[in-house]
């Protein structure tokens, strides 16, 4: 019985030293909600996102740096049956704190709030894409949401 408890202790130790797997140079993201609002004349949405980052050079020290986020509407076309670009949104996203997290691995959540986020109130059936490119020129991986169907 003492074996069985110094061999599991040993294991248990063993695996609780292991370092976590740094994800390298090139920042993940997710999509992971889409909240649609509307009124009687305009679109608004807002889309949540998460990201990670090991080098923390994911985000833009000023908007001269140029767009860092891509958000493409994907519409569906009936004739083709297939999903085709509707819109393609770019947005400069800054460090957040004044630039605390930079150098720095970081993860968290992006919320882009968007108005007319598709080109017209006809295009029901939407998916988004979305992909980030961090300062060293890095592109993250290219994330599609779900399909959504807008009643408005």
């Amino acid at each position: 019985m003492r074996n069985l408890f110094i061999l599991f202790l040993s294991f248990v130790l063993g695996f609780s030293c292991l370092k976590k797997k740094s994800i390298g140079p090139i920042p993940e993201i997710e999509f992971i909600e889409f909240i649609q609002k509307s009124t009687a004349t305009k679109d608004s949405a807002t889309f949540k996102l998460g990201y990670i980052d090991s080098d923390g050079d994911l985000f833009r020290n000023k908007t001269s740096d140029g767009p860092n986020l891509v958000l493409k509407t994907l519409a569906y076309n009936a004739d083709s049956a297939k999903y085709l670009t509707n819109l393609t949104i770019s947005k400069v996203i800054i460090q957040p704190a004044d630039g605390y997290y930079k150098d720095k691995s970081i993860q968290g959540y992006i919320y882009l709030q968007e108005t007319e986020f598709r080109k017209s109130r006809n295009d029901r059936k939407l998916k988004f894409e979305v992909y980030m490119k961090d300062m060293d020129g890095n592109l993250s991986n290219t994330v599609t949401s779900i399909e959504y169907t807008l009643t408005y």
